[in-house]
């Protein structure tokens, strides 16, 4: 992965996970299935081909050098201020530009993912289609939305995107959060007309791993208005590859035409979750066994026998490692 330079954005403070981020402790840092949270994505790079990643980090956060010698990975830990207000992705890029290579096309992903999904994938769209942006996505999953918000007894409703692509390209179109959107979701004549095969999704989970092109970076640099990537970047990028002025006259190269600039979707069918509340921590612990059977094998999938050591009682719906009982009064 010569062409790119990863980035895992791990500074946020986990706002929707309060009750599991103690006062000295990072999102980042809670325990999924035994493991860091921040395991997670750099394994899925390491998987990917890449041999480096840079981190981003709050400033007070331990670093945990055995992720890296574990996935024998060279991590860089770079660590910003985020006490007084919540950073949004573009910030955060602009607080490390002296750490991004200028020539390479940066794989943007959080930490707070888990997938089996190939990383690689999206990093050969990227190249073969020269996108300025590709958006991964993936089927939101179902386990979500059957689990109830605890204490109230209601299901969980998860937030969910429209997404508009083009039915044989995944041209990305258009992209919002539907809580933008009242009954009626409003399109441009002129693109109706452009993509008349248009397919508009809300059930695609938005994996918040996104491959820039160099020029979409700088972007992000000059615009210092633009805080989150999702709510302010994305749209604008989107939205400006049918412009012919404003993003297009700052980003096209001498000679280059308008229908250059393209922002395309890769649509995969495997399994992602972002654990960014409890219900998807939930989840994760108790499916991450299937989704990574290298990394759990069958040697935990202890017997009934062995869960059950005393009468009556009953351990169910856990991962018990080989050679590990539960004692009595536990």
């Amino acid at each position: 992965m010569l062409d790119f330079q990863a980035v895992v954005l791990a500074a946020g403070q986990g706002s929707r996970m309060t009750d599991l981020v103690a006062c000295d402790e990072f999102k980042c840092s809670i325990q999924i299935a035994n493991k860091p949270m921040l395991f997670y994505p750099l394994r899925n790079l390491h998987n990917a081909g890449f041999t480096e990643a840079t981190v981003i980090v709050p400033t007070k956060y331990k670093v945990d050098d055995s992720i890296a010698t574990e996935l024998q990975l060279k991590v860089e830990y770079i660590q910003v201020n985020v006490e007084s207000e919540e950073l949004g992705t573009a910030d955060s890029l602009r607080l490390i530009r002296d750490k991004l290579k200028p020539s390479r096309h940066i794989l943007l992903v959080s930490c707070d993912l888990v997938t089996n999904i190939d990383l690689g994938e999206i990093c050969i769209h990227q190249r073969v289609s020269d996108a300025l942006l590709t958006v991964l996505l993936a089927p939101l999953p179902s386990q979500l939305t059957e689990t109830n918000v605890p204490g109230t007894g209601k299901k969980y409703q998860p937030e969910r995107d429209i997404i508009a692509l083009e039915a044989e390209t995944n041209r990305l179109i258009q992209f919002g959060a539907a809580a933008d959107y009242s009954e009626q979701i409003p399109f441009r004549l002129k693109l109706v007309r452009q993509f008349p095969n248009m397919q508009v999704y809300s059930d695609l989970l938005d994996c918040h791993v996104y491959a820039l092109h160099p020029r979409a970076v700088e972007f992000i640099m000059v615009n210092k208005s633009l805080s989150t990537f999702k709510g302010e970047v994305l749209p604008k990028l989107v939205q400006k590859q049918f412009s012919k002025k404003d993003l297009k006259e700052q980003m096209r190269p001498p000679g280059d035409s308008f229908d250059t600039l393209r922002c395309y979707a890769l649509v995969s069918k495997c399994f992602a979750l972002r654990v960014n509340s409890l219900q998807a921590y939930k989840i994760a612990n108790g499916g991450v066994q299937n989704i990574f059977k290298e990394l759990y094998p069958p040697g935990v999938n202890v017997s009934k026998e062995e869960r059950q050591p005393w009468p009556k009682d009953k351990v169910n719906r856990n991962i018990l490692g080989a050679r590990v009982t539960i004692g009595t009064g536990c």
